[in-house]
């Protein structure tokens, strides 16, 4: 079992549309996806959708409040297993239907669910004993339509 606590005052990480300012005074600002603070409700959509993708076991334990503010305190169950292969996880996305995002390692849609899974690289993808797949960290959301226009899904 692996007990995991949230920073305080924040909730993993979700994924939004930003404005990427590059060095340079030449350097033109550009728009694309990346990953951002999430919001409570976002996080535990995150968690609940882990499980019923991914058959997990996450628990929300409870909560404490810091300074700084409130922590979730999740259980989870400890997998062994070996850093996959990006190729081999995208394989394992792409095979039920998930589509791969272009230009964005780790990220996939699932148009029927209406999901955006994000993040999903080797260090947060393990291949167990049996051989199957184990997502643990990895950004799971409904993707908002701005978002899905940008990413053209």
């Amino acid at each position: 079992m692996v007990f995991k606590t949230t920073h305080p005052g924040k909730f993993g990480y979700s994924a939004d549309v930003e404005l990427i300012h590059p060095r340079g005074w030449k350097a033109k600002p550009r728009i694309t996806a990346g990953l951002v603070d999430a919001s409570p409700d976002e996080y535990l959509f995150r968690l609940a959708m882990q499980n019923e993708l991914f058959r997990d076991d996450i628990r929300v334990m409870g909560v404490a409040r810091f300074p700084q503010g409130v922590s979730v305190l999740t259980t989870q169950p400890f997998y062994e297993g070996e850093r996959t292969e990006q190729a081999d996880i995208d394989a394992w996305f792409e095979s039920p239907g998930w589509s791969k995002l272009p230009d964005k390692p780790g990220a996939f849609y699932d148009v029927v669910k209406d999901l955006l899974v994000m993040d999903a690289l080797p260090r947060n993808v393990l291949t167990l004993r049996d051989g199957d797949l184990m997502p643990f960290d990895v950004v799971i959301l409904r993707p908002s339509d701005y978002l899905k226009s940008r990413l053209g899904l």
